[in-house]
């Protein structure tokens, strides 16, 4: 397994999440079974869990989360596809992957004039 920390931001939205990788090591037989086999994940294609750290709430898959809502749905499967080049704190940007904005907003702290505390 391996987790990073994200800043989720959209028009007038900053969220805190946590997103996990479940992807066994095919050396440890006990988290194969666990995580593989048990649950049915496959190596080629992890599983990225995403949480919000502020509520709690999790989902297993884009399509998981509240439909009224795209923000989480398409952050999702955006770190879904590119987790391994995103780096732990980045900011994941829903506008600017749609294509709404043409540069990537800053995390929150730096737009107010501090510094990122992570």
């Amino acid at each position: 397994m391996e987790n990073k920390l994200f800043e989720i931001r959209d028009a007038g939205t900053c969220i805190e999440a946590l997103a996990i990788k479940l992807q066994a090591d095919v050396f440890n037989l006990k988290e194969k079974y666990a995580i593989h086999n048990k649950c049915g994940y496959q190596k080629r294609n992890p599983l990225i869990m995403l949480m919000k750290i502020e509520s709690g709430e999790t989902a297993k898959t884009p399509n998981d989360w509240d439909i009224s809502t795209r923000t989480m749905q398409i952050a999702h499967g955006y770190i879904q596809k590119h987790f391994d080049e995103l780096k732990n704190c980045d900011v994941v940007d829903v506008e600017y992957i749609l294509g709404i904005t043409k540069e990537k907003k800053k995390h929150e702290s730096e737009t107010f004039g501090g510094s990122v505390t992570w």
